[in-house]
């Protein structure tokens, strides 16, 4: 969507500029994730070091002697710093924290100061699965929701803020797929998880693109009795991507297209740009199905 916006609203813009941006886009998306999963073993790292440091001190403690060492000895971090695939898109990528230090004492810090750590820290289970349990809780409950995170994301990628709730979700949901029997051969998400869903994008650009003459037709013939200017520009391009993604994905149920689409207006557009933009696509849908403008592959996916 934000392509697309670029691509109308800039002098210049090409169909091959949009398609190279949407591939750059895409590549800083996963490198954010690369990224955030490094996260537990960059802030673990951090601090085992500030154990090191207490031990060392010319009058340490008992409990500087003997610290609880329950958090540095994390079974799932242990399992990430030797998974092969992880190692190998780092280096390929090379994406790392070099350079932002002061974010990871940041989080550190946030972490060790929370409700979510004391309970690990004082908690009886102690096993693998809480391990990986407590990285959730920490990216759920505490990165998430963290103040800073946007502004820390803004100074590193302009691509990142937007995408960091995605981001986000995605290192969750690689934690709890972690298989302690899988060792060093433990996988990580790929970029794309097949050909079709590598074809996605770019597909629904350029067909979005293509389309543009049909589909804002269509769209001004729901809308003439509405003033012009009193329809979002955003309004407009989102009906006509979710027209070209009715049309031109097979595999993919209207009600699915439609409602991808109302979230993004939700927080992209307006208060009512939802229901107008329901409103529109639903009529003309029905106007494409009676020209059998598509066809779906599977039961119940024109509905």
């Amino acid at each position: 969507m934000q392509i697309l916006y670029s691509y109308y609203k800039s002098e210049g813009s090409t169909l091959e500029s949009a398609n190279k941006e949407l591939a750059h886009s895409i590549q800083k998306s996963y490198e954010q994730y690369l990224l955030f999963l490094q996260i537990p073993q960059e802030v673990t790292h951090y601090a085992r070091g500030i154990i090191e440091k207490r031990r060392q001190k010319r009058l340490p403690s008992p409990e500087d002697l003997n610290p609880n060492t329950r958090f540095i000895d994390n079974q799932f971090v242990a399992q990430l710093n030797t998974s092969k695939m992880f190692e190998k898109l780092l280096a390929d990528t090379s994406v790392s924290w070099a350079q932002n230090e002061d974010i990871i004492t940041k989080l550190y810090k946030m972490i060790v100061e929370s409700e979510v750590y004391k309970e690990y820290m004082e908690a009886e289970e102690n096993s693998y699965e809480a391990d990986k349990a407590v990285w959730v809780r920490i990216f759920k409950l505490l990165i998430y929701r963290s103040e800073d995170l946007g502004e820390w994301l803004e100074d590193m990628s302009i691509y990142w803020n937007d995408d960091a709730d995605l981001v986000i979700g995605m290192v969750q949901k690689t934690i709890k797929a972690f298989d302690q029997l899988n060792g060093e051969n433990q996988g990580v998400m790929p970029l794309f998880k097949d050909e079709e869903d590598e074809e996605f994008g770019p597909k629904l650009l350029n067909r979005t693109i293509m389309g543009e003459e049909d589909f804002r037709l269509r769209i001004e013939k729901k809308t003439e009795h509405w003033e012009a200017d009193r329809i979002a520009f955003i309004d407009k391009l989102l009906m006509q991507m979710a027209l070209a993604e009715v049309v031109n994905f097979s595999s993919i149920p209207v009600k699915v297209s439609i409602n991808e689409y109302l979230d993004i207006a939700k927080s992209y557009s307006t208060t009512k740009s939802s229901v107008f933009i329901n409103g529109v696509l639903d009529s003309i849908i029905k106007d494409l199905k009676k020209e059998k403008a598509f066809v779906k592959a599977g039961r119940g996916l024109m509905e």
